[in-house]
């Protein structure tokens, strides 16, 4: 992973200067940093090894290892080997762009690291350094090497995470693009996104899916699906209190489904309820034939034309009202107001354990 090359590319090169000349800045004054050598005789070399001096002289190595692109796949895979160099001097992994969840992944191996955009952590026993820096940038992401899917933002990558984490494997591409309403083509950049950030496994990229970490991966979709914004919603009153509403659910013939904190309280309840977040093709024709009037004080019902039909799928009929499934709820409330995020991870705490009870 630290080869030792006569010419450096250019890319790799000017990371490295980067690096060096943002550390510099971020150290005191009478803080040194400079380039040095390790001896001719070790068995591995990094990429760059700086000498970095406090004052009053007490001075250590730092080893840099440069991977342009690194993907939270990559630090699961090399990560024997880089916890096994930082037993011989600290490590700093130094890359383009980090993703949260690569952060995530380099956090829980205790590995420093730094990008190009401003991301930084290093932590060093000798001498004692400990710095998390982030700035803001206005550089540009690099292009991807191939069509790669880049995140989780439009309807068909989140009906894939909503069956990724709905149904059990194994599944191949074909199986699962036929199961989830996908095109193959679509399926398969969907699993090597994920693949690359470590939230599904399979033995080789053309391998069934065998796992799927279904609690990080509502997580990450969170990360680029939010229910105020990735649906287009109504706030209304229903003056009669919310009982009202739920006898008139029990004989409503159109699709609809209730999700957010409501949702939440049938399986894992942390405080009573006083809004009521629902699903529901036509927003205006749910809101006639339930009798609710629309408003923005005292809002007590929220109403949502969803990003994708898959919100109706795998709902549960409880008390003769149809909710979500606890997938959908989660994705709803990790990214809302208030408690809102309390009660995803109280959901989540019961899924894990409940997962025959929704998964299937």
């Amino acid at each position: 992973m630290f080869p030792v090359m006569e010419t450096r590319p250019r890319l790799e090169t000017a990371l490295l200067d980067d690096f060096v000349l943002r550390l510099r800045q971020i150290l005191a004054p009478d803080w040194s940093v400079r380039r040095t050598r390790l001896p001719q005789q070790r068995l591995w070399e990094p990429d760059m090894v700086l000498e970095i001096r406090a004052p009053g002289g007490i001075r250590g190595r730092l080893a840099v290892a440069v991977q342009p692109r690194l993907y939270p796949r990559d630090v699961i895979s090399q990560r024997p080997l880089w916890r096994s160099l930082a037993e011989r001097m600290p490590v700093l992994i130094l890359t383009s762009v980090l993703t949260p969840r690569t952060r995530e992944v380099l956090d829980e191996a205790k590995l420093s690291y730094a990008d190009a955009v401003g991301a930084l952590r290093l932590v060093m026993s000798e001498p004692a350094v400990s710095i998390e820096h982030w700035t803001g940038t206005t550089r540009r992401r690099p292009p991807p090497e191939r069509r790669e899917l880049q995140g989780l933002r439009t309807a068909a990558a989140g009906r894939g995470v909503r069956a990724l984490c709905d149904l059990r494997p194994p599944y191949g591409v074909r199986e699962f693009a036929t199961r989830a309403g996908l095109s193959p083509a679509t399926a398969s950049r969907l699993f090597d996104l994920l693949d690359r950030e470590a939230l599904i496994e399979r033995d080789s990229p053309r391998s069934p899916v065998k796992k799927v970490d279904w609690a990080r991966l509502l997580r990450r979709w969170a990360q680029d699906y939010r229910f105020e914004t990735s649906n287009r919603i109504a706030t209304f009153i229903e003056p009669r209190t919310l009982p009202k509403l739920f006898e008139k659910l029990r004989t409503y013939d159109e699709p609809y489904a209730i999700t957010g904190s409501y949702a939440a309280t049938r399986w894992a309840p942390i405080a009573p309820p006083r809004l009521v977040s629902m699903f529901t093709e036509d927003v205006e024709r749910a809101a006639r034939e339930l009798d609710l009037k629309r408003t923005e004080v005292g809002i007590n019902i929220v109403l949502a034309e969803p990003f994708d039909p898959v919100v109706f799928e795998r709902t549960q009929r409880i008390d003769e009202v149809t909710y979500a499934a606890p997938s959908q709820v989660v994705a709803d409330l990790l990214s809302g107001p208030g408690r809102a995020p309390q009660e995803a991870e109280a959901m989540l705490a019961w899924m894990v354990g409940h997962e025959r009870a929704w998964r299937g």
